[in-house]
């Protein structure tokens, strides 16, 4: 049986890693957790962008829906378009306030425009009454086009300023005018 020596250099065991060993296994986990902590960056990003696109195009669809819903009560000889600018056209119609006797009573000019400080306001205004209703703000743009008596092409561009940075959504949206 042989006896070996504990204290002999070439027979003992090492006891503990060395500075280039410790330095390798560092790099590595670094490495490991740089590349996670990207992938869940990227994906709360891409999250958050998404979450921001959706309530940005929830809410051009309530403005739209304003727009087209009461727009689409008017006739074709009651809606006038007035081109302002590239980016702002305003629109005054009339809908039926009533109707007996066969004949139809028409509402108060309403005017719907962009107002406010920074014209960036989506305003509903009864121009007989003066009564200015603000429904929307972040409007860009609002076009009205009548390519036929009785249709309206109606777009709207809106933009929010969000955690992630500046999101623009644009809708465009066509109402057929019932009233003839």
């Amino acid at each position: 049986m042989k006896i070996f020596n504990l204290k002999h250099p070439k027979i003992c065991p090492k006891k503990g890693f060395t500075l280039v060993e410790l330095m390798v296994v560092v790099a590595i986990f670094t490495g490991i957790v740089l590349a996670i902590f990207g992938i869940l960056s990227s994906g709360r990003r891409a999250w958050l962008t998404s979450e921001a696109q959706i309530e940005v195009h929830s809410y051009a669809r309530q403005i739209m829906n304003i727009i087209t819903t009461e727009l689409a009560e008017s006739a074709p000889g009651k809606v006038t378009i007035i081109n302002i600018s590239a980016n702002e056209d305003r629109i005054i119609f009339q809908t039926p306030a009533s109707f007996s006797g066969g004949t139809v009573t028409w509402s108060n000019q309403i005017q719907y425009s962009l107002g406010g400080i920074d014209s960036h306001q989506f305003v509903r205004t009864d121009l007989i009454t003066g009564q200015t209703e603000m429904k929307g703000t972040g409007i860009i743009a609002l076009r009205f086009n009548q390519p036929e008596i009785d249709r309206i092409e109606i777009t709207l561009l809106v933009s929010t300023q969000t955690i992630i940075g500046n999101i623009e959504m644009e809708l465009d949206s066509q109402v057929s005018l019932r009233n003839r």
